[in-house]
């Protein structure tokens, strides 16, 4: 077994590992943005050409717009969405229940015999 100073390296240097890799993919997720919106935008549609920075800038952007500023972007897991169901589920009456199942049966039946 490790000692604690070997530990605290390797960990040290999982986390520099991490960090560079996340440097150069955002640098190449930059240039790949930057290289297409030049390469696309300003023959097709007559914008201008723009800089790398300004590329990083459309990609935060995009990422702001599609996903929201909440920690994990706004997703869901899987754990939470069977929360809620199961919530949503035990607050109905035993014939909204019944209706539920089958109309998940018939749909279920329905996809099952479609071809392909």
């Amino acid at each position: 077994m490790k000692n604690k100073k070997e530990r605290f390296l390797h960990s040290l240097s999982m986390v520099g590992l991490g960090v560079l890799v996340f440097s150069v993919v955002v640098v190449l997720f930059g240039f790949v943005a930057m290289a297409l919106w030049n390469n696309l935008l300003p023959d097709i549609f007559g914008l201008p050409r723009i800089s790398y920075w300004q590329a990083v800038g459309l990609l935060i952007l995009a990422r702001l717009f599609f996903t929201g500023i909440k920690p994990g972007g706004g997703k869901k897991n899987k754990k939470d969405k069977k929360h809620l169901f199961h919530d949503k589920w035990e607050s109905m009456s035993e014939e909204e229940q019944a209706a539920f199942m089958e109309r998940y049966v018939k749909t279920s039946q329905d996809h099952d015999s479609k071809p392909e």
